[in-house]
């Protein structure tokens, strides 16, 4: 173990990691992927506590009994599953994470559990994030409440990736006075350079928020909107975007670009 610097393990049960010897240490492990392994949380504990220059670590698949917890890591892959604690301790090396899902994980940072409306502390950020990735469900309130309190956790992150996920059940939409009455969010304003959002739908939600980033985010140089599988004409696409390209960009020089438009493989300039 002690010139091990890759381990992917894929379709496994992990042992159990109780009676092993306090000594056992990865001392060159640098990359972790498990994929579809089902372990309890104590046993990903041991592994990372033991790998003091782990970097990459991604986790794919649903695991069960599951906490994760990070502490140096530069970057983390999570599932969206049944991980239900996202723990980060003294994380100075930690650069990438994602993807996190306000619905199915609760976000601890140092000793603080991360809700809507959070204050904002030194304990509760880490500065070192530049990607961070987030599935959020914009038909659903909570899962919008946390979006600010997650943002402010991440006041660097340069690069933005948000996922628009499907729901059954909404429970109601946000319009543009709640991002108003939220205040300013750090990484929005001066750190995020390129925003990719993924499934979108144009609802009145998704709208509401990528009005406010565009007209706030003053460094963003790049936005690439994948649009969902739900579009069926180029019509339907302009009637619902419409109301994008009329925005004022806080940084006029950013470009806007739509993907996945029915019927055609190019991608459409909103501006």
């Amino acid at each position: 173990m002690a010139t091990l610097t890759r381990l992917y393990l894929g379709l496994w049960k992990f042992p159990c990691t109780v009676g092993l010897p306090s000594a056992t240490c990865f001392p060159n492990l640098r990359e972790l992927e498990l994929c579809n392994v089902l372990m309890e949380g104590r046993d990903l504990d041991f592994i990372l506590d033991r790998s003091p220059v782990l970097e990459n670590l991604c986790i794919q698949g649903n695991l069960l009994k599951f906490h994760l917890c990070l502490l140096i890591h530069s970057e983390a892959w999570i599932p969206g599953g049944n991980c239900s604690k996202i723990k980060i301790g003294h994380a100075p090396k930690l650069q990438l994470l994602g993807f996190l899902h306000p619905r199915n994980h609760v976000l601890e940072l140092g000793n603080t559990v991360i809700k809507a409306r959070t204050r904002v502390s030194p304990s509760t950020m880490v500065p070192s994030v530049t990607f961070l990735a987030m599935e959020v469900h914009f038909g659903v309130r909570n899962d919008l409440k946390m979006i600010p309190s997650v943002l402010r956790c991440f006041p660097n992150v340069m690069a933005l990736h948000i996922r628009s996920g499907k729901t059954d059940q909404s429970t109601g939409k946000l319009n543009l006075n709640f991002w108003y009455e939220s205040g300013a969010i750090e990484c929005i304003h001066w750190s995020i350079k390129r925003l990719d959002f993924y499934d979108f739908q144009a609802g009145r939600s998704e709208l509401a928020f990528l009005k406010i980033f565009f007209e706030t985010a003053f460094v963003l140089e790049e936005v690439v909107i994948q649009l969902a599988t739900s579009f069926t004409s180029m019509e339907e696409v302009h009637s619902k975007l419409e109301s994008l390209g009329s925005i004022q960009l806080a940084n006029e020089a950013c470009s806007v670009l739509v993907t996945g438009c029915p019927g055609s493989d190019q991608k459409w300039s909103l501006h």
